[in-house]
């Protein structure tokens, strides 16, 4: 019941409209007892997630911090968990680590398509989205926008769909998460604490804004740090692409749905 709590008020408060058949099969191993390493070949890694291939195409990652793994199934939106105690005592660090990963695989298979970016609706009513990796300038950019009037969704997860036609952007519902330098430059006190990665977080509303869930982008931004002044230049085709590619890397690793994906 605890496990099955604290998935669902996680998912809750990200507030992302899941796919139809989109589940959750999660167990917790008694204290002392190991969570097996999968099998398959290893496809992506980094010091403490590495996420495996097994030959029906399904998707597993394991966490080496605290042991937890996870299938994604081959083709459905489903996910089966089998986490440590040690796992959840981690708290936020499990979700952003390791299983908000495997969640953005498993969305995948129900049409939503991770990018790192930020969404943005300006006060005439049009759409944006700033695309780029850390340090790039999309939360303070994002934070700056929602103190000039602007509607903002999410500052770095979001999913793209089709609607009507139409490609559209919903953010998962989070902070907007701000480094020391950022704060000064938009004078920003208050907040809540985020000391596993030295920011603090606000959500639109406490910056004065407005939270919008979803957005139709007309403008595609790629913001980058450096300059005395700010400036736009257009960015051609080509480019746009090369550019959008790291931001979506989780469509490098597997076919499935890739075609999609890039669409």
């Amino acid at each position: 019941p605890g496990l099955a709590s604290t998935l669902t008020n996680w998912l809750e408060a990200g507030q992302l409209p899941l796919p139809a058949g989109f589940s959750i099969t999660a167990s917790m191993v008694s204290e002392g007892a190991e969570v097996a390493r999968p099998e398959g070949t290893i496809i992506f890694e980094t010091d403490e997630l590495e996420i495996r291939s097994a030959s029906d195409e399904a998707l597993t990652g394991y966490w080496r911090r605290a042991p937890a793994r996870a299938m994604v199934h081959p083709t459905r939106p489903e996910l089966t968990l089998e986490t440590s105690p040690a796992a959840m005592a981690e708290g936020g660090e499990f979700f952003r680590l390791f299983f908000m990963n495997l969640v953005v695989l498993a969305l995948k298979r129900g049409g939503l398509y991770h990018l790192h970016a930020a969404t943005a609706r300006d006060p005439t009513g049009e759409d944006w989205v700033l695309v780029g990796d850390s340090f790039s300038g999309k939360s303070t950019t994002a934070a700056l926008l929602t103190r000039r009037g602007w509607q903002v969704g999410t500052d770095d997860m979001s999913f793209l769909h089709m609607v009507n036609g139409d490609v559209a952007v919903t953010a998962w519902r989070s902070r907007i998460a701000l480094r020391e330098g950022g704060r000064e430059l938009l004078r920003s006190t208050g907040g809540t604490p985020i000391p596993e990665r030295g920011k603090q977080g606000f959500f639109p509303e406490e910056l004065g804004g407005k939270w919008i869930q979803t957005v139709t982008p007309q403008y595609l931004l790629f913001p980058v740090v450096g300059g005395e002044t700010s400036y736009l230049e257009p960015v051609p085709a080509g480019e746009v692409i090369r550019r959008i590619l790291p931001a979506t890397f989780w469509v490098l690793f597997e076919r499935w749905g890739a075609d999609e994906y890039l669409a």
